[in-house]
């Protein structure tokens, strides 16, 4: 097996150790497989699960060959601890039981989620915690099992938003909240009291709402400039949590293309026959995912 339909990548997060990955950044590939492993690349008569009885023993062979031929092995045995397996079954009892194979609903105290069937890679033991929000919040936070647990297909999250004021309710969106304490928008659509995304992810969840505007720098213009030696105008945009939605340049009030360059968050319009020679007026407007509006403006001559 050399490649795979590009719409099964995602079940790559079955094929490794999906927590360790993001913890240490580590590829680590499994010796079993998860239910929900759609990938075609196993030749196995069997899913590499291997029943461990306390005080039983089994004598375990990897071997690895590379596209060249050679080979390496590595032995070793697997022996049953009784105190060991003891000490994991004493986890706590979970919040709900998710089966992989339907569709399931949880809900609780303002928080509902829909699982669709065959969203996870396995049964899932749900565990959910909910602390209370701050002066930056609309709701608890809600923290829903662990980001170390993967997720193949998006589940349809929604939070109780009566508690956001109605002058808001335009840039609410559901906040998540990651383990380094860093901040992004999954979205989310208000109505009838309630704020609803679907995010890929477990995590910590809240509303927020983002009532900043997208900021629009410029790069290498400025008002009165002369930009005759150049070949290309370039302005650099960033919006702090919901998100760009769009973007539009104009010259002389004349739509004109930008391009967008997605690994520096920068616009960049290439001269062509739409600026001739001599004094122009340079307008861009960016608009983020709740209707923010941040725009810059500058005069320049070619």
């Amino acid at each position: 097996m050399r490649r795979f339909n590009f719409s099964q990548t995602r079940f790559i997060n079955a094929h490794v150790d999906y927590a360790e990955r993001l913890r240490n950044h580590r590829w680590i590939q499994r010796s079993f497989l998860l239910p929900g492993n759609r990938l075609p690349l196993y030749k196995t008569a069997h899913s590499g699960w291997l029943s461990v009885r306390p005080g039983g023993s089994h004598a375990m062979r990897y071997r690895i060959d590379d596209a060249a031929g050679n080979h390496s092995t590595l032995d070793f045995d697997v022996v049953g601890d009784a105190e060991h397996i003891a000490a994991t079954n004493g986890h706590r009892v979970p919040d709900a039981f998710i089966p992989r194979t339907r569709e399931t609903t949880f809900e609780r105290d303002g928080l509902r989620i829909i699982f669709p069937a065959y969203a996870l890679y396995e049964d899932l033991e749900l565990h959910v915690s909910i602390a209370a929000g701050d002066a930056n919040t609309f709701s608890p936070r809600y923290r829903i099992q662990d980001p170390f647990t993967p997720v193949q297909k998006r589940f349809r999250l929604s939070l109780d938003a009566r508690g956001v004021p109605p002058r808001l309710r335009k840039r609410a969106l559901i906040a998540y909240r990651d383990e380094d304490g860093d901040v992004s928008s999954v979205g989310g659509v208000y109505n009838a009291g309630r704020i609803t995304a679907n995010p890929r992810a477990f995590g910590t969840y809240y509303i927020a709402a983002d009532t900043v505007a997208p900021v629009v720098r410029p790069v290498n213009i400025r008002d009165g400039k002369d930009m005759s030696r150049l070949n290309s105008i370039k302005i650099n945009m960033r919006d702090a949590l919901a998100g760009i939605d769009s973007y539009a340049g104009f010259v002389d009030d004349q739509w004109v293309l930008f391009t967008y360059d997605s690994k520096r968050n920068r616009l960049e319009y290439v001269f062509d026959g739409h600026v001739s020679k001599g004094r122009h007026r340079l307008s861009v407007v960016v608009t983020d995912q709740v209707g923010n509006v941040g725009r810059y403006e500058a005069h320049f001559s070619r």
